[in-house]
């Protein structure tokens, strides 16, 4: 009997995402990660998103070496949700922020702690503090603070914030500190971008940058079970 149209198209699907994943393997990406809607899937496997069929599909990317996170038959997975892909599993009770704002709340509670122990939020005058601090071509800096020490206020720091990364990210905040400068010509200024998947190209994009103090933190959030009624 010859295979259905919606196999080949789950078998298309998957070789389409197999390149793709290699293709970001190629440029540095170790592991690669791809993003997806799970609506864009169901509609490129020409399935309807039933819990049979998503396990089922699910099953064949395993076979083809393609882990997603989450699960395409997880319970509350919606059409709108994004589903990532890799060539490796995903890491056990990972979770991440599901909207930027919830990061940028989070971020901003730890300043003063941690890795951002010695910073505290820019203020200036009109701008109630350093949280979506606008440049003046009309561009926000998610976070903008400064360095605290012995001798007065150190260098500005940007803070860029990315609940999943994003391409072009280390370009984005160079523009950010250019602009800074040419603001305060007579202050330091450097850089610290979060996002919550770690991006070897862009790793390796940023080992290519002189000139520019910028680092990149990956933040982890897990939770582990310390105990459990009977």
């Amino acid at each position: 009997m010859a295979p259905s149209r919606n196999a080949d198209q789950v078998e298309t699907f998957i070789d389409r995402m197999a390149h793709a994943l290699r293709e970001d393997e190629q440029k540095g990406a170790r592991p690669p990660f791809e993003r997806r809607k799970l609506r864009t899937i169901m509609a490129d496997c020409g399935k309807r998103g039933s819990a049979g069929v998503l396990a089922a599909v699910e099953a064949r990317l395993t076979e083809a070496g393609i882990y997603t996170e989450p699960k395409l038959a997880d319970s509350g997975l919606r059409l709108d949700d994004w589903v990532w892909f890799s060539t490796g599993p995903f890491p056990p009770d990972s979770a991440f922020f599901p909207r930027e704002t919830d990061l940028q709340r989070f971020v901003q509670a730890c300043l003063g702690s941690g890795a951002f122990r010695n910073l505290e939020l820019y203020k200036v005058k009109g701008q109630a503090s350093g949280r979506e601090f606008r440049l003046p071509d009309g561009r926000r800096i998610d976070l903008l603070c400064q360095e605290r020490t012995k001798s007065g206020t150190g260098a500005l720091v940007v803070i860029e914030l990315k609940r999943e990364h994003e391409r072009g990210t280390v370009e984005q905040v160079m523009s950010y500190m250019d602009a800074l400068k040419q603001l305060y010509p007579s202050r330091a200024v450097r850089a610290i971008i979060v996002s919550g998947r770690e991006d070897q190209v862009a790793s390796v994009r940023l080992g290519q940058v002189t000139g520019y103090d910028i680092r990149w933190l990956c933040y982890d959030v897990t939770f582990n079970e310390l105990s459990k009624s009977s």
